[in-house]
């Protein structure tokens, strides 16, 4: 991609009513030190907020949804200043925070060594019977500082490391984890985990397969395009004196958000209308938007993690339409980005065997339920149980086909069709 094709393509800016709160204090006292994207400091500021969060207040999407992020700073060479930004943002944290409160990893080697921060090593046995053990810290903090994104990819696509994808994806879903391992055994109990990585445009095209779209992977981050500003040839040292206040007011969004304790905040009836109206045209625009169909349809729950951000920031106990439509713009923001970031990608395969799964589905008389065994032995060779039940789930949300819990033998066995009258 060129700079004439990226200039004209190139997603707008995020709206200035995105900016409110503690998130807009954190730019304003970013801003005059350094040139990196205002969308960055956003990111940045968001993931901040979140992490004071913690493993408390939550939104529930069918379970307890937290306010990790995972995020990805999107512009060309100098642009994002990550570095810059999470100094700025770790400045911050360490002010506010006790030590070891957020355990902040730099680079990924493996599944397994990432599952380690969530966890403290400790002596057991004497001896020669002498070892050392993981013994778990629950509701751990974990901030993953990942240089370059693209690198997550080249891990995930390899054979060794190939259960990265599968251990990423539950993390951010916040779910105790007991994985297999081959050397000391690990618990993670109440993770909280968030991302912030960034790339340019090229890179993500190089690295990015079209079958990364369905993995549930790549659709969990949300995808800030940084836009360019005006050049810093020597950016000013940033006031002290205000990272402390905004360290201080950090603390108080903790405090208020422990008190609060790990259960969901409600949404008022006004704000579940608003989001309600802008869920049906993001439903639709996942349906016609094929290869980026996968990422699209998880903007939702963005929109409600930065809902409750929105709200906890302020210390408020509703989420109030006001906050529901700062984060529906953030929301929009997200969905341009992602068909700016990822339409040049070819047909997603995962899309090409759901289509399949449907036109034969089609084959039989409405109504008509399968269970996943079987609609798994029509695509077995395409694609693992795992990922189809994924999007088998995806499309019963976005409503192009129905889904069931049938007990079969006194187990609970998943089913779907077709809604009656649609055509493949």
């Amino acid at each position: 991609m060129n700079l004439v094709e990226y200039a004209v393509n190139a997603p707008a800016a995020l709206p200035p009513d995105a900016y409110t709160g503690w998130i807009k204090d954190y730019c304003d006292w970013v801003r005059p030190s350094t040139d990196a994207g205002i969308e960055g400091m956003f990111a940045t500021a968001s993931v901040n907020v979140g992490l004071a969060i913690g493993r408390t207040i939550n939104v529930y999407i069918g379970f307890p949804h937290y306010a990790n992020l995972y995020v990805v700073l999107l512009g060309l060479p100098g642009v994002a200043r990550k570095t810059t930004l999470l100094t700025r943002a770790e400045s911050i944290r360490t002010d506010a925070f006790a030590k070891d409160a957020v355990v902040t990893v730099t680079g990924i080697g493996s599944g397994e060594g990432l599952l380690e921060a969530f966890c403290e090593v400790v002596i057991e046995g004497e001896g020669r019977r002498q070892k050392e053990v993981l013994r778990p810290r629950p509701g751990q903090i974990v901030l993953l500082d990942e240089n370059e994104l693209t690198s997550v990819f080249h891990k995930g696509q390899q054979q060794a490391t190939a259960t990265l994808y599968d251990i990423i994806i539950k993390l951010y879903d916040s779910k105790d984890l007991t994985p297999r391992t081959r050397q000391r055994s690990i618990r993670v109990i109440r993770p909280f985990f968030s991302i912030i990585s960034a790339t340019t445009p090229q890179s993500l095209m190089d690295a990015v397969k079209p079958r990364d779209l369905g993995t549930g992977f790549l659709p969990r981050f949300a995808t800030f395009h940084c836009t360019r500003r005006t050049p810093m040839a020597s950016p000013p040292e940033p006031n002290w004196g205000v990272c402390s206040q905004l360290a201080a007011k950090l603390r108080d969004i903790s405090a208020f958000a422990a008190e609060y304790g790990d259960r969901s905040i409600p949404t008022s009836e006004a704000a579940v209308r608003v989001f309600g109206s802008y869920y049906a045209d993001l439903c639709e625009a996942a349906i016609n938007s094929d290869r980026v169909s996968h990422i699209i349809e998880r903007i939702h729950t963005q929109i409600r993690k930065w809902s409750l951000i929105y709200a906890v920031q302020e210390c408020a106990t509703v989420i109030t339409t006001e906050h529901m439509e700062r984060a529906i713009i953030v929301g929009q923001y997200l969905e341009a980005c992602a068909k700016f970031a990822y339409s040049a990608l070819g047909v997603n395969p995962i899309t090409q065997v759901v289509q399949k799964v449907i036109e034969k589905m089609a084959t039989y008389p409405d109504g008509t339920f399968h269970n996943g065994r079987t609609i798994h032995r029509w695509v077995s060779g395409d694609i693992t149980a795992d990922v189809l039940r994924r999007e088998l789930d995806a499309n019963v949300t976005l409503g192009t086909l129905l889904g069931e819990t049938a007990m079969i033998r006194g187990r609970p066995v998943p089913r779907y069709a077709l809604p009656w009258g649609q055509e493949p």
